[in-house]
């Protein structure tokens, strides 16, 4: 939660009249056609409604969408999944059976590209030209409102995706500049990271400019809303925007609308959030003192008055999370932990079982299509249930499907419950950033934006209804972990490729082995092999018989070293992992992942060797899962250490200083394309980084920055 950069105080600025003319301008860029969802096109109907409804004019409203009025189609659709009849759904999903082309793909409609075919209002395409275009067309004059709305894909740099281009944060100011003196303008993001502009536009306040705003999300999190149709439900923070300009009399109101009603993992704060944080930060760093420290000491100051109706949102939000209302930061600092583990576990635990019913579907389609081939009147029914019989996931493929969508629903629950939670932790600081500042013209006159009376007449209507997280608090539960790497044999049976060195299988298996039973029940492919260990649990045994009868294997948790949640890069601490596979070198050295299949592999090594020589880095190179034939390798079947640096790409280099931190890394090299190693540039700082008085790179290396 650490800004930027603080900014200096904020000039003062005109509070403009509230009876002055109002304009709209609606964005929805889409970034380009294949990720143009039509979730987008509904937010910008929700939010059009709500103006109208509210009286405006259809001359008011400005809709800059994709590429305007061009026929071309641009937006992509999802039709409605049609009804399988007696296909099992265990069945239904991308291969070969239901690809485009495969006898069953009208029960697996691909995405479509249509034309966005706006008409309820003049429509432009969503530029940054067009978007500047419209601010400077729109007719403000001093006492005039625009007001702002973007739905769209945002950028982790907090960038804002436009048709083919995106506005940075910075840019805002550009876009704005033509409102003319004495006119406001209200700001309403819904997209990815939205918060980052948060500060641009408290910059423009200080130049002068009436301006503030609401964002779905701070700068580092991820909004609701960016993702195709789930078979037209309304889901997503645009929704709620939409809601809110309906309900709300005050742009304030409606901010607290979207706090209280938004039922998905978003976090909505405003301008002054933003500005208060910043203030209580520069007082934390004035004192020396941990944040929550400093707005924890605050919080005890507070004036209860001042805060009542903050106090009264945290208390209607904890209702939601299920728990006691917080009155000190500190309380939410554990809450937090507490379930950003618990949803880093479920996260895991989800995409292994996404990805092993995947596998197994597809193993499933691959058999049935083969046993079909040929005939020409199939019952697809039965033969995609005798393919489970005879890999031996009959049983287990409904079983994962369930487990799945239990896994699924227990992250979106716990997911919102810590967002829930970060609502309150901005809420907090925003009563200690108010017993901060005190009398503050440049706060008040922000807060006076912020609280700025909408445009129309809100109908009346009931407040958003209450509502709470399903489900329990998380308890930890932990992945399940065999650390076995399986292969074929010839005859497709599950082979043992390789063990983890700390592989609670030891014993049981070994290289080489064949797995024939989990548990009782025969596994004839590796799909039903990994399947049976999805649904396994730590803990709780698991029976493997590899041919000299079962024996119990306990499944372990997941090992923290193993497929990092937050990829290793500059400056990390490089993971302690090449003793599992050879013997790490003491002092810098350079690690190159090469493999089979690898036209490349042989030049990559090579131009690490005379990098290494050169730098005078030890060199370790490893063959990742299967053999290069290079000479001097050491063969990790297992990938473990590939995974442990989330290396994604063969090959892939990362070099390691003296102090065992990573200096660099290129993630697949590809030097015609620019990806090579760095020069050997030298620098003070990279010779104290580098002891072994070699010359050690100071270019970053130009690879990428994660799989």
């Amino acid at each position: 939660m650490r800004p930027l950069l603080a900014l200096p105080l904020i000039a003062a600025c005109t509070t403009a009249p509230e009876s002055g003319a109002w304009r709209a301008v609606l964005v929805n860029g889409g970034g380009a056609s294949d990720v143009n969802y039509a979730s987008h096109r509904d937010h910008l109907d929700r939010v059009t409604d709500a103006l109208l409804t509210r009286g405006f004019a259809v001359d008011q409203i400005q809709v800059l969408a994709s590429d305007g009025d061009d026929p071309t189609p641009d937006l992509l659709s999802v039709a409605k999944m049609p009804d399988p009849g007696s296909i099992p759904s265990w069945a239904i999903g991308s291969g070969p059976l239901f690809d485009e082309g495969g006898p069953l793909a009208s029960l697996w409609p691909a995405p479509v590209l249509v034309d966005t075919s706006w008409t309820r209002t003049a429509v432009g395409p969503a530029t940054v030209d067009a978007l500047t275009k419209a601010v400077r067309d729109a007719g403000l004059t001093a006492g005039d409102t625009l007001l702002l709305y973007t739905t769209d894909h945002g950028e982790p740099d907090g960038s804002l995706s436009l048709w083919y281009e995106s506005l940075p944060p910075s840019g805002i100011e550009a876009v704005l500049d033509p409102l003319p003196e004495g006119a406001r303008a209200l700001v309403v993001m819904s997209q990815c990271h939205s918060g980052a502009f948060a500060r641009p536009l408290l910059a423009l306040r200080q130049a002068g400019q009436d301006v503030c705003g609401t964002f779905s999300v701070p700068e580092d999190r991820q909004a609701t809303g960016c993702f195709p149709e789930r078979d037209g439900a309304p889901i997503g923070h645009g929704f709620r925007v939409g809601e809110a300009f309906a309900r709300s009399a005050d742009f304030d109101a409606m901010h607290r609308h979207l706090v209280l009603a938004d039922q998905g993992p978003d976090v909505p704060l405003r301008t002054s959030d933003v500005y208060l944080w910043d203030r209580l930060v520069d007082e934390a760093d004035r004192r020396g003192e941990d944040i929550v420290v400093t707005v924890d000491r605050l919080l005890a100051q507070a004036h209860t008055e001042q805060s009542a109706g903050t106090q009264a949102t945290i208390a209607a939000l904890s209702r939601r999370a299920g728990i006691t209302p917080p009155r000190r930061l500190a309380e939410l600092v554990q809450h937090t932990e507490q379930w950003t583990e618990a949803i880093g576990q479920a996260a895991w635990k989800v995409e292994d079982l996404a990805w092993v019913t995947s596998d197994a579907v597809l193993r499933v389609q691959q058999v049935a299509e083969r046993r079909s081939a040929g005939r020409d009147d199939v019952d697809w029914s039965a033969m995609l249930g005798e393919a489970a019989e005879h890999t031996g996931l009959s049983s287990t493929l409904p079983a994962l499907q369930s487990a799945y969508r239990s896994a699924e629903t227990e992250l979106w629950h716990w997911t919102v419950r810590e967002a829930l939670v970060a609502r309150m932790g901005w809420l907090l600081s925003r009563i200690a950033g108010r017993a901060l500042v005190g009398d503050d013209p440049e706060l008040d006159a922000l807060l006076s934006c912020e609280g700025a009376r909408l445009g129309g007449t809100a109908p009346v209507a009931a407040p958003a209804a209450d509502w709470m997280v399903e489900g329990p608090v998380p308890t930890m539960s932990a992945v399940p972990w065999m650390g076995i790497r399986l292969d074929r044999d010839e005859a497709g049976h599950p082979l043992v490729l390789a063990l983890h060195p700390d592989s609670p299988a030891r014993g049981v298996l070994e290289p080489g082995s064949r797995v024939i039973a989990v548990d009782g029940a025969p596994t004839p492919t590796v799909e039903s092999v990994v399947s049976r260990f999805a649904l396994s649990a730590v803990g709780r045994p698991l029976q493997i018989d590899a041919g000299r009868g079962p024996h119990g294997v306990e499944p372990v948790a997941w090992p923290e070293l193993l497929l990092p949640s937050v990829v290793p890069m500059d400056g990390d601490p490089a993971p302690d992992v090449l003793r599992w596979v050879t013997d790490k070198p003491a002092g810098a050295h350079l690690i190159v992942w090469t493999g089979g299949q690898c036209p490349s592999c042989g030049s990559a090594l090579q131009r690490s060797r005379d990098w290494a020589a050169q730098a005078g880095h030890r060199l370790v190179h490893i063959d990742d899962v299967s053999s290069s034939g290079l000479p001097g390798a050491a063969v990790d079947l297992g990938g473990w250490t590939a995974d442990a640096f989330a290396i994604d790409l063969i090959p892939s280099m990362v070099a390691v200083d003296g102090t065992g931190r990573i200096a660099w890394r290129v993630d697949g090299w590809l030097p015609e394309e620019g990806v090579d190693l760095p020069m050997w540039n030298v620098s003070p700082v990279d010779s104290e980084r580098f002891p072994r008085g070699s010359s050690p790179p100071s270019d970053a290396a130009r690879g990428t920055p994660a799989p």
